[in-house]
């Protein structure tokens, strides 16, 4: 198996997406034959890959986003919760309060 020039390897490097896939979906019409072929389904491939790993990468970042804003969501929602609390002890005090004035009177 011959090895490919690093001319060849370059040209097919400075392909585009579409290029390389229109070339590959050319099959035996291509320009590319045999190594150099071989050598552009690869590098189609690898294209690829990286295509989904970024994907991946940006839908796990995504996916962070979304857990630390349930956390954020949940720490708001204990503190409100706090809050509330608070409110029906203030509440009940100065109930407690009105009764007792109420009452002293």
């Amino acid at each position: 198996m011959a090895t490919l020039s690093p001319e060849a390897k370059a040209k097919i490097d400075s392909l585009s997406r579409a290029e390389l896939q229109n070339e590959v979906n050319l099959g035996n019409q291509s320009r590319f034959q045999r190594e150099k072929f071989a050598y552009l389904k690869s590098r189609l491939d690898q294209i690829e890959q990286e295509e989904l790993d970024s994907q991946k990468e940006t839908e796990n970042a995504h996916s962070q986003t979304k857990i630390q804003l349930a956390a954020d969501a949940n720490a708001i929602s204990r503190t409100a919760n706090r809050l509330s609390v608070l409110a029906v002890i203030v509440s009940l005090v100065s109930l407690l309060i009105a009764v007792v004035a109420l009452y002293s009177e």
